[in-house]
């Protein structure tokens, strides 16, 4: 494959922000989804100390499976757990924008998660960022995030439109971090297919 469209969603923006950078001529376009692009938890953050011991291997993997056990055989209850950390709104507000569907397919999403190494990997990336880096992108870039996000601030969107030239920031009312989910899907879509398209 000589040249890609980039998709660098949440803890994923670092490698994706990395490959543009570094290897201008393989990337078509980068689009950044809810992504992390500047230092994120830092080892003084409650997640990062929890993420360290949860997530680290070989704990991870019972981590996932308790996870992905409690996600199937209670779908809904599970989905109203977790929902307020991807979410700055209330859980009623967030059930009214969400389908029968969506709830399906975060449960699906939790079924099939395993991070190995990857959190690890994600949380000492983020404190490798820099701006040189994110001024170093020369394709065309798309930023989108929902003003409602919980899990990564708005101010990361904000700062690689600052940081990357002539990026296109987007900032969407779905309902949370997950902007994939939800009654506002179908127009994160159709933004998306219009930017590459383009």
């Amino acid at each position: 494959i000589d040249s890609v469209h980039v998709v660098a969603i949440s803890a994923g923006g670092p490698s994706g922000i990395s490959f543009a950078s570094h290897y201008p001529e393989r990337v078509n376009t980068l689009t950044l989804q809810s992504a992390v692009t500047k230092e994120w938890l830092t080892p003084k953050d409650t997640e990062y100390k929890m993420g360290k011991i949860l997530f680290r291997p070989p704990l991870e993997k019972w981590m996932w499976k308790l996870i992905s056990y409690l996600n199937n055989a209670f779908p809904r209850l599970m989905f109203q757990a977790m929902s307020p950390q991807f979410s700055t709104l209330s859980f009623q507000r967030i059930k009214s924008m969400m389908d029968e569907k969506d709830i399906e397919a975060f449960r699906k999403m939790n079924s099939r998660q395993r991070s190995g190494e990857g959190f690890l990997l994600d949380l000492s990336q983020t404190a490798a960022i820099s701006s040189k880096e994110l001024q170093a992108i020369s394709c065309p870039v798309l930023i989108m995030q929902s003003v409602y996000d919980g899990f990564i601030d708005k101010s990361h969107a904000h700062y690689a439109k600052e940081h990357i030239p002539d990026a296109v920031l987007c900032l969407l009312h779905s309902w949370g971090h997950l902007i994939w989910l939800g009654k506002e899907a179908a127009e994160t879509d159709r933004i998306i297919l219009e930017f590459l398209e383009s």
